[in-house]
């Protein structure tokens, strides 16, 4: 019988061995991984083929799928396509916070306010709107049977901004800051506020 280790690539046997494991259990003590990758060809007469170039087997490899030049250039072209984009991106938001000064404008406030709003959703919204017992506004969700509401918490924050003065909205950015944070550190700043 031919030495079939001899045909395994060096950087190959790494791989046939742990999948040898996988199936036969581990390598019996006083064997070498040689040894026993032959022992294991021999009794259960497995051939293994290892060659990259055949068309059969495909050899050991991650995968078969190989991707044509043609797709490997699409991909390099968009990668560079994007790394534009989000450079383009990056600079208009450095520009649109240029404009923002201290002390920040009432438009800025409302802006970071949306966001604020936008970024945190429900799970932060609904307790600020119930603790100030604002009324929640309903609306008709796209989803949902027609004449179905249901309570629209970023809705009634943006209205209610509307009755507040500078220092309540900055007031309302600092509620939403603390609601953020874990119990423990919210005890903390409440106590330092």
């Amino acid at each position: 019988m031919p030495e079939i280790t001899n045909n395994i690539p060096s950087d190959k046997v790494d791989k046939v061995l742990y999948s040898m494991e996988k199936e036969f259990g581990p390598r019996p003590d006083g064997l070498t991984d040689k040894e026993w990758l032959q022992a294991i060809v021999r009794r259960y007469i497995i051939k293994i083929c290892t060659n990259p170039n055949c068309g059969k087997h495909r050899g050991i490899k991650d995968s078969s799928f190989r991707k044509t030049p043609a797709e490997i250039k699409k991909e390099r072209v968009q990668r560079k396509a994007d790394l534009l984009k989000k450079e383009r991106d990056n600079k208009k938001l450095l520009q649109a916070l240029g404009k923002i000064k201290w002390p920040m404008s009432e438009k800025h406030l409302e802006v970071f306010i949306e966001a604020m709003v936008l970024r945190y959703g429900f799970t932060v919204v609904r307790p600020i709107v119930l603790r100030h017992g604002w009324k929640v506004l309903r609306t008709h969700q796209p989803y949902t049977k027609k004449g179905v509401t249901s309570p629209d918490y970023e809705l009634t924050v943006k209205e209610e901004m509307k009755k507040m003065v500078p220092a309540e909205k900055l007031r309302l950015v600092m509620e939403f800051c603390i609601e953020n944070l874990w119990s423990d550190r919210r005890a903390k700043i409440i106590k330092s506020l």
